[in-house]
């Protein structure tokens, strides 16, 4: 079905169901490869990061990002991953929030993309490139996030398509492809704890 579904996008756009299909070709994706769990302790052979460090390690909740966080996965740990994904958690829901994936980024250039949980409820694709940033494509949440509430994100690269999920979902697919060799890492502008990270290759 995944080889199926990638011939209907590249061949027979538009003239297919998407409602029907997307989700059968995000889920087949997500079923597909390995996925590989990323320890959280805030470990130097694990993360790269500019002092002060911008996480601690809370055990069973992960890791709690501080605002402003921005943090990177080593490259050997990237080697070969075409896919990213973590559980989060708001920690103060009711003041304005955004935190996620930070990916497609080097130290190379500016180029960059965000895939964010952010308020009032919607996760949201951002493409910067140091001078300007463009909210590509979002979908609101099913609800408001609680005090507590775990919120599960990422993303998974295919060929020409990149597909972003929520709560285990296809949230929107996009045909943009991803270079090889950039940077993944975890990005917050608010306290937020971020546990069950795991890449895909």
């Amino acid at each position: 079905m995944r080889q199926t579904a990638k011939i209907l996008r590249t061949t027979l756009e538009g003239l297919y169901d998407e409602p029907t299909v997307h989700p059968i070709y995000a889920h087949a994706l997500r079923s597909a490869g390995t996925w590989q769990t990323v320890n959280t302790a805030l470990k130097t052979d694990t993360w790269s990061w500019k002092d002060p460090a911008p996480a601690v390690d809370e055990a069973s909740l992960g890791l709690k990002l501080s605002p402003g966080a921005s943090l990177a996965l080593q490259p050997p740990l990237l080697r070969g991953a075409n896919g990213f994904s973590i559980q989060l958690r708001i920690r103060e829901p009711g003041k304005p929030f955004a935190a996620g994936i930070r990916f497609d980024f080097s130290d190379k250039d500016a180029r960059y993309r965000r895939l964010v949980v952010q308020d009032p409820g919607d996760v949201v694709l951002y493409e910067g490139d140091g001078k300007e940033e463009k909210r590509v494509r979002s979908q609101p949440l099913e609800a408001r996030l609680g005090p507590g509430q775990w919120v599960d994100i990422g993303f998974i690269a295919e060929g020409d398509d990149l597909v972003c999920y929520l709560n285990q979902r296809p949230a929107f697919i996009l045909r943009t492809p991803l270079a090889p060799d950039r940077l993944i890492g975890l990005w917050a502008d608010t306290e937020t704890n971020v546990r069950s990270i795991q890449v895909r290759k």
